[in-house]
């Protein structure tokens, strides 16, 4: 659906007033979002620490054993 709407926004099909109805359908209103963010980021490695219970350690240690066929 939305590679609908960019055709449709570069096509001229949606109106560039406000105040008509359809505005809000165009891809290009909140290009300045786009080209401000970050593309690359770097987060803090506190916020990749990933915690697992003891049962999905099971699972895994048992899955990794079973699968070398020790």
């Amino acid at each position: 659906m939305w590679i609908i709407c960019v055709i449709l926004t570069v096509c001229d099909v949606f109106p560039s007033d406000s105040s008509v109805y359809g505005y809000a359908a165009r891809t290009d209103l909140k290009t300045e979002n786009l080209k401000n963010s970050p593309w690359i980021s770097f987060p803090y490695p506190a916020y990749q620490m990933t915690w697992e219970t003891a049962l999905g350690q099971t699972g895994r240690y048992n899955g990794m054993y079973f699968f070398a066929g020790v």
